[in-house]
């Protein structure tokens, strides 16, 4: 599975201090959390957290994963 080459077009519209999670890792992670029935930020991060990874089989997640302030 490549995710990265569909959602590379993104554009994040961080400033650069407020960027310590990659866009495609939240991105990532909100997209497969809710295929899996997360129905907010909170049972997002709940979600990373649990399959945090697996996760990394497809991005890197350097960070860990991001609290749901950061999701939201």
């Amino acid at each position: 599975m490549n995710f990265d080459p569909h959602f590379k077009s993104l554009q994040d519209s961080r400033t650069d201090i407020n960027i310590r999670y990659e866009l495609l890792d939240i991105v990532f992670l909100t997209l497969v959390a809710i295929l899996c029935g997360a129905e907010g930020c909170k049972d997002i991060q709940r979600f990373g957290e649990s399959k945090l990874e697996w996760l990394r089989k497809y991005r890197a997640f350097e960070q860990g994963i991001p609290r749901r302030h950061t999701i939201a």
